[in-house]
Order: structure tokens, then C-alpha cells, then sequence
């Protein structure tokens, strides 16, 4: 049988080195007699890589795993490898790829169409309409080939539990955010947020429908903003008392060339939003970006507090 890279699966599993290494480390464990318990995986886990993992860390990432449907807990609530959904989750890469291969198709058949149609256009701004689901697409197309994202937005929703991401219909977006700039580390992102709590709430409860289990997940968002901020050098945020302006998204690969620009209802949900495509409209939005970024404080304990402290004024009541 022709052999290929074992740890190629950890990104067809799109999962990080960590979790990746936490999913073979249940693996070995099952092969024994012993209890599958988070203790004895962090033992197991210090002896294979000779490093210790913190245990909200741990916890975390079973969590996420267990929520991507790559592990499961059985009968007696040891920890297990979910094979089923390994292979699910491995049939939904496949087909992203094939899609990938037909697009690379298209632009290896008619490569000179496409310089024509593509480079020769015309250099005034072009705007675009999207619905919420188009446009999501859209930036999606411009993330994967970009090297730095600024984001303004009320929340950062890099910050989304699986489940949440899941939840808000958003999951292919932000698992490309955590794939880019946590496990590559190949995409700086910055945010300008207020740290809108009744909206992460919002989020929350339209995802879980019960507004306890919605305020324990937005306690779980925003502890991990903050243990993002401190883990992953690619990620900056900060955050201002108020916001002026629409929220939006710039993409810069080399130098801005667009910008996405999101329209909200009176619930600040998404509607949809428009794209404009102008090097000279994109350098605006980057200048006025890092002015409101520069004079914003870092993400921190204290803000994280306060955010959480207001939370609790407003929802804790359904705890």
C-alpha cells in the first residue's frame, strides 16, 4: 500500500497541530486498559511531546473536537476517537477540493480569457450588491489570497465557539480565520470592536434558543478572545467605547485594493453588504482604520471583565 503524510489529515480535518495531537493521543490511549479522561490525556500527551498543556486549554480543545464531530465520549464518558465523523468531515474536504479543481480547470483551459476579463477591466470602482450568503463567499475568496485583514465589527467573531460558528451559519468563514492565522500563521488580523455584548448575546441566543446556555456561551467567547490575543501573535484587537461609521472588512494582499462594507438592520444582524473594488477607496478605509486602531486600547483581563461585568448587569439574571 503506497504510504502518504499521516499528519497531512490534521488539515483535511482542518484542526490545529495541538488538537490534531490530542486526537492521537486518545488514539493511543484506547489501545489500552485505562480510563480516557481529560487527566490521563494530559498525561499521556506531556509523555508523547514532552510538554505539559494547561487544563482550560485541554478542556478547550475536547470541546472543539467534540463539537466538529472528531471525538465522542461513550457509555461510561470515556473519551473516543469519532470515526464516523472523521470521515465526514474528510468527504466535505474532498468535495471542497473538487470544486477547487474545477475552478483551476477552468482558468488551465481559458487562461487568456480570463487575463482579458480580469486584468484589462476597466480601473474605475466597481460596487457589488450581496445578499448575507454572497457576500460571506465573496470575502471568503479575497481571505484566502490575502496576507492581512482589517476588521471593524461589534464583535469579533474569531472569538465563536464551534458551536456558535455553527450556529450563525458563518462556520466555513471563520474556520478559515482560526486555519489562516492561528495554524498557518500566514494572515496578520486586526480588529476595531466595542465588544457589543447585547449583540454577541444576540448571537448566541438565536444559535442556542435557550438564554442560559446562550449566556454560558458567551462567557466561553469572550475568555477566548482574550486567550487568543495571548496565544497567537497573528491576531491584534482593540477596542474603542464607541464606533462611527459601518463595520467592514479589508483584505490586503501586497496593498488594499478592496473593501467590504456590511449592512445591518436595527438588531445589527447582516443583511448583506456591498464590495468596492478601488485601490484608491480601499487606501482610505485603511488609513481611517489604523487612526481609530492606533488611539484604541489592547484587549486585555480588564476589558474582558468589564465586557463580562455588563453581560452579567444584562442576562445574568437567566443564569
Amino acid at each position: 500500500m503506497e504510504e502518504f503524510n499521516f499528519d497531512s489529515i490534521a488539515s483535511w480535518l482542518e484542526t490545529t497541530e495541538q488538537q490534531f495531537q490530542i486526537i492521537k493521543t486518545i488514539y493511543r490511549l484506547e489501545g489500552r486498559e485505562t480510563e480516557i479522561t481529560p487527566k490521563n490525556i494530559g498525561k499521556e500527551y506531556e509523555k508523547i511531546y514532552g510538554k505539559s498543556i494547561q487544563k482550560p486549554n485541554l478542556f478547550t480543545i475536547l470541546r472543539t473536537l467534540g463539537e466538529k464531530e472528531l471525538i465522542k465520549r461513550d457509555s461510561t464518558s470515556n473519551y473516543k476517537i469519532d470515526f464516523d465523523g472523521v470521515r465526514q468531515t474528510l468527504e466535505k474536504h474532498q468535495n471542497k477540493l473538487e470544486k477547487e479543481r474545477e475552478e483551476f480547470q477552468k482558468a488551465y483551459t481559458k487562461t487568456e480569457d480570463y487575463f482579458k476579463r480580469h486584468i484589462s477591466r476597466s480601473e474605475y470602482p466597481t460596487i457589488n450588491y450581496y445578499e448575507q450568503k454572497e457576500l460571506y463567499v465573496e470575502m471568503l475568496k479575497s481571505i484566502k489570497t490575502s496576507n492581512t485583514l482589517y476588521i471593524i465589527t461589534d464583535f469579533p467573531s474569531i472569538a465563536y465557539t464551534y458551536n456558535l460558528a455553527t450556529g450563525v451559519d458563518n462556520l466555513e468563514y471563520i474556520e478559515t480565520l482560526w486555519k489562516r492565522c492561528f495554524k498557518e500563521k500566514n494572515l496578520d488580523i486586526s480588529y476595531l470592536t466595542t465588544l457589543n455584548t447585547d449583540y454577541l448575546f444576540s448571537q448566541a441566543f438565536r444559535t442556542t434558543q435557550d438564554p442560559k446556555i446562550a449566556f454560558t456561551e458567551c462567557e466561553l467567547v469572550l475568555q477566548q478572545l482574550v486567550s487568543q490575543g495571548e496565544s497567537y501573535k497573528k491576531l491584534k484587537v482593540r477596542v474603542v467605547e464607541e464606533q462611527k461609521g459601518m463595520d467592514v472588512l479589508i483584505p490586503i494582499r501586497d496593498k488594499p485594493t478592496e473593501v467590504f462594507q456590511f449592512i445591518k438592520d436595527e438588531h445589527k444582524e447582516i443583511l448583506g453588504g456591498i464590495k468596492i473594488r478601488s485601490a484608491e477607496t480601499a487606501m482610505q478605509a485603511e488609513n481611517m482604520f489604523k487612526q481609530g486602531f492606533n488611539h484604541a486600547e489592547d484587549m486585555n483581563n480588564k476589558l474582558m471583565q468589564k465586557a463580562h461585568k455588563k453581560l452579567k448587569l444584562e442576562y445574568g439574571i437567566l443564569e
